[in-house]
């Protein structure tokens, strides 16, 4: 995102090293739900409607601009596609899309900022949500130096599991000549990124090597890169003083090759959520499909002003508590 509205241009690369898990954004996703749902079907689709069309501005995607009948009706198509599409606004956007997004509905007044901060937490996502005169709100990244104190705590949630605290792990390793540390913090880097992709409580207390054939199989990496983060972490295992004590010789590592392994994971990661979102998206059906589920109307597209008939448009397209209920949601 090159104009973010809440999250400072500085902080941006701090955010891609960040993931909201699934089960965080699924949860708003339903507490949105329950504050578009109304008694009125017709309103309710309105609500769903305007968050649509926040999440698809931020992402540069396509609008749908809603368009009743001369009774004020909608098609059931229109229902049933944000039905659809609604269950995916969160899931589909990247971190910074996802905490825009986030900080938006909070200053709209669908999320409240002490109900989201918390769940931030406890998904430990290294992301706050600040106040501002006026109702607004700004997006603080939480530093390095804060999020290692946070990780003394043994009160805190699990922050030593956050990526890019250990990526920084890694970069200070490497300041300090400390070989083995990097190659430690880089095994666990993975190590969290599999226990992320994989998702289930069972394997959270599992070595990576218990868990990676699992892992494999739930990854969306290829099969080259997959082989060289086993590689990593049998290296890891089999090296002095970087899984495991020794009175061997620390391991020593070229520059060129601690900025490799430094850079490299840092790709990994990335590589990794970007293919995680991308398997979010449902394929649309063919267009034939499309036009034989589209109702016929003389009510313009809600795309292309003027055109029949309505094309919905594609899905995946790209160009405090409180709240209205219990749930945390106005």
């Amino acid at each position: 995102m090159k104009f973010p509205r809440f999250v400072s241009k500085a902080a941006l690369p701090q955010l891609e090293l960040e993931q909201p898990s699934i089960d965080l954004r699924t949860f708003f996703t339903r507490v949105l739900r329950d504050a578009c749902t109304v008694d009125v079907a017709s309103v309710s689709l309105i609500h769903m409607n305007n968050l649509i069309n926040r999440a698809r501005t931020i992402q540069g995607g396509k609008i749908f601009v809603l368009d009743a009948d001369d009774w004020g009706e909608y098609p059931p198509a229109y229902y049933a596609w944000h039905q659809g599409e609604f269950e995916l606004i969160l899931r589909r956007l990247t971190t910074v899309e996802f905490v825009e997004f986030v900080a938006e509905l909070i200053e709209q007044r669908y999320l409240k900022r002490g109900f989201v901060n918390r769940h931030f937490e406890e998904d430990n996502l290294a992301v706050r949500i600040d106040s501002l005169p006026e109702g607004k709100v700004s997006v603080e990244v939480l530093p390095l130096a804060e999020l290692k104190q946070v990780a003394s705590d043994t009160e805190q949630p699990r922050w030593h599991d956050n990526i890019r605290l250990l990526m920084g792990r890694m970069e200070e390793a490497q300041k300090n000549g400390d070989h083995a540390e990097l190659l430690h913090a880089g095994a666990s880097i993975f190590e969290t990124l599999a226990k992320q992709v994989i998702g289930i409580e069972s394997v959270q207390d599992k070595t990576l090597g218990s868990i990676f054939e699992r892992y494999r199989k739930d990854s969306n990496l290829p099969a080259p890169i997959l082989d060289h983060i086993k590689a990593l972490y049998d290296r890891r295992n089999s090296t002095p003083l970087a899984g495991h004590g020794s009175l061997s010789e620390p391991p020593k590592l070229s520059e060129q090759e601690a900025v490799t392994l430094i850079e490299t994971t840092k790709a990994f990661v990335r590589i990794e959520y970007r293919l995680r979102l991308e398997s979010e998206n449902i394929k649309a059906p063919s267009a034939s499909a499309r036009e034989t589920h589209t109702p016929k109307t003389e009510s313009p597209s809600p795309l292309l002003p003027g055109t029949r008939p309505v094309s919905l448009p594609k899905t995946g397209d790209r160009s405090g508590d409180g709240g209205r209920n219990q749930n945390g949601n106005l």
